[in-house]
């Protein structure tokens, strides 16, 4: 099946994209099986590891390699990694401490670890934490003003699930933030640039070859055009209408990738 526009690969948002909370969305994933272009799958999600985004694709009946799944807790993982941080103390989930230690990196999530025993951390990573605590915040907040370095996944506000939306991990973001009183050093997620250069790298495109297909304005649409990636937006996920279509003839506005195949505008 060819796309409506020339494109020699494709970087796909998962939540929104590919299921809303834990049901598929056939309407886009049928259309993903037929394009033979070579994709990578991008997430702001923390909560899993790339594994398990890589099988839960292939139960779709879409074939991908490990190589080809970026994660915001991956990229966050081999950013430290990278500058030699070696210990962190993580609040976020199980995929985030998957992530990390598969870099070597030493993990603590109980908060005690900071507030009763009075170990500093080299680092603070916050994701999404479905059981964030006081003393969590507590914890990270005090482990950020005694000088470790500040490190968010994303700062997604809110992600799509079947019933309508849910707080992200900019929420937590958000509560870390106000008591640590400054802003993260550095945030993985898109908008910022490091899942799409990491992307390109890995599909050996330039930007203007490719095409995001995300779900999220704020994040997937102005991340992917900022560095001149050219960006379909689906309206399965956190957008259900757009009231006035961007003036940027280089976004295209689908209600599902079906419709954008059999009516490229809408």
């Amino acid at each position: 099946m060819k796309l409506p526009i020339p494109c020699r690969a494709l970087l796909v948002d998962m939540d929104g994209v590919l299921w809303r909370g834990h049901t598929p969305i056939p309407e886009n994933i049928e259309v993903l099986k037929e394009w033979s272009l070579p994709k990578v799958f991008l997430t702001n999600n923390s909560t899993k590891g790339r594994a398990r985004y890589r099988d839960r694709i292939r139960a779709l009946g879409i074939e991908v390699d490990l190589d080809h799944i970026l994660t915001s807790s991956y990229a966050a993982a081999r950013w430290l990694q990278k500058r030699g941080y070696r210990q962190a103390f993580v609040v976020g989930e199980e995929g985030l401490v998957e992530e990390l230690e598969a870099q070597g990196i030493e993990v603590h999530t109980d908060p005690r670890w900071i507030l009763e025993e009075g170990h500093r951390p080299e680092a603070v990573v916050v994701g999404t934490d479905h059981g964030l605590t006081y003393e969590k915040i507590w914890a990270a907040q005090r482990a950020i003003t005694e000088g470790a370095i500040f490190v968010a996944t994303n700062s997604d506000a809110t992600y799509p699930v079947e019933s309508g939306l849910a707080p992200g991990a900019g929420t937590i973001l958000a509560a870390v933030q106000t008591a640590a009183g400054r802003a993260p050093h550095v945030i993985m997620g898109k908008p910022s640039p490091i899942l799409f250069t990491q992307a390109l790298e890995i599909l050996g495109v330039r930007p203007e070859e490719a095409l995001m297909i995300g779900d999220r304005w704020d994040t997937d649409i102005v991340g992917a055009r900022k560095l001149g990636i050219p960006a379909l937006w689906v309206l399965t996920g956190i957008t259900q209408k757009v009231e006035q279509p961007p003036d940027d003839p280089h976004i295209y506005i689908a209600r599902t990738l079906r419709d954008w195949i059999t009516q490229p505008s809408l």
